[in-house]
């Protein structure tokens, strides 16, 4: 049996921005998330909103050869 590390996916997989109102029961899937290069983020595994609403997460991506941690800033999905 292949052991995978805590919070690890078990290969490459898109992050997608969902929200859900819960009063109205409304989901939307607002797509992907990419860096500018056109890579992934990798091993997400939090979330946290500002007064503007853009959304943060902490994620990894490759660097030089080297896994490093990132704070990615979404810009407010609903452009308020």
């Amino acid at each position: 049996m292949d052991e995978i590390a805590m919070g690890a996916a078990r290969g490459l997989e898109n992050l997608h921005l969902i929200t859900y109102n819960i009063p109205a029961g409304k989901y939307i899937d607002h797509g992907p998330i990419f860096y500018k290069d056109g890579s992934r983020p990798t091993y997400v595994n939090s979330i946290a909103l500002d007064k503007e609403g853009n959304v943060y997460t902490l994620a990894r991506f490759l660097h030089n050869g080297k896994e490093v941690e990132d704070l990615v800033k979404i810009p407010d999905p609903f452009g308020k």
